[in-house]
């Protein structure tokens, strides 16, 4: 699969995970801040 990567699998499923803790944490920052904005959606 990644012929300069040992353990290919490990490493695509780490990328995911990482990928995915990213995206939770970007939500709950996003979130913070809507509520500490009064609800308001700010560009």
């Amino acid at each position: 699969m990644l012929p300069v990567v040992d353990g290919a699998a490990q490493w695509v499923l780490a990328i995911l995970i990482g990928a995915i803790v990213g995206g939770i944490l970007y939500v709950l920052f996003k979130k913070h801040e809507y509520e500490k904005n009064g609800n308001k959606v700010i560009a």
